[in-house]
């Protein structure tokens, strides 16, 4: 940026503050990286006795099939030297935080804004990477959201389910009023109004009551629908993209 005082290197002290990898300035900096591009390949000398070594950085999303847009995102490294030995994230990470004495970029450059224009060449790297233990680990993610959901779902339900019953005693309610005022009528004309209200009251309660038994039915029908669609979005599946792979070497 041809301004000294930004740095993220150790014991800096701008004006400002010290500039770290999840400040905002470096997050937008990086993200404009990743959209306009990076190299593909590249090599680094570092100053440090190391074998010789690849390490590749790959970004892994987890998503499920009826929702693209809410995914969980996974950034890992995984190396080999050249006798063969698998280099895990953490070990990849003390590698990258070696101090680098020169490097050099290869290979084409790929963005965000390239979409799937462009197809990498694949690496023996890419067979470390498993989606199944992607997958796996989303699944442990997820595993409090989606049961915090189905006990929502179930709770609805069962709200549901006693509105209903609190319907029925209300109209129990009103029909055992009706009958109790029955006796305090006078005339035959109120008599006969009273009666009919009773009966009218009386055919709606069993009405409600026939109708308790397949509405909890239907609540218990729609719930399992419901819960069976939850499940059915977890059948998750996981896009792996290599960013880019390097050779890494120490200073002779």
């Amino acid at each position: 940026m041809r301004r000294n005082e930004y740095s993220m290197a150790k014991g800096y002290q701008p004006a400002s503050g010290r500039h770290t990898v999840t400040g905002t300035l470096a997050k937008n900096i990086i993200r404009e990286i990743f959209w306009v591009g990076i190299s593909d390949r590249g090599n680094v000398i570092v100053d440090a006795p190391l074998e010789s070594c690849e390490v590749a950085y790959y970004r892994v999303k987890v998503k499920t099939p009826t929702d693209y847009f809410s995914a969980w995102n996974y950034n890992v490294f995984i190396g080999k030297t050249t006798n063969g030995s698998i280099l895990n994230h953490d070990e990849c990470i003390e590698i990258m935080a070696l101090p680098v004495v020169s490097f050099t970029k290869d290979g084409n450059t790929y963005g965000e804004r390239d979409g799937i224009s462009k197809e990498k060449s694949p690496r023996e790297l890419d067979n470390f990477i498993s989606s199944d233990e992607y997958i796996h680990r989303a699944t442990n993610d997820m595993d409090g959201a989606i049961k915090e959901e189905l006990e929502r779902l179930k709770t609805v339900v069962h709200d549901k389910k006693i509105g209903l019953e609190r319907n029925i005693e209300t109209l129990r309610s009103e029909v055992n009023t009706l009958t109790g005022g029955l006796g305090r009528v006078n005339s035959i004309a109120e008599k006969i109004q009273a009666e009919k209200r009773k009966t009218l009251a009386q055919k709606k309660l069993k009405k409600r009551e026939q109708d308790l038994f397949l509405d909890g039915m239907r609540l218990d029908v729609e719930l399992d629908e419901q819960m069976k669609r939850l499940t059915d979005e977890m059948k998750l599946t996981a896009d792996i993209k290599r960013q880019f792979v390097i050779t890494i070497r120490g200073r002779t």
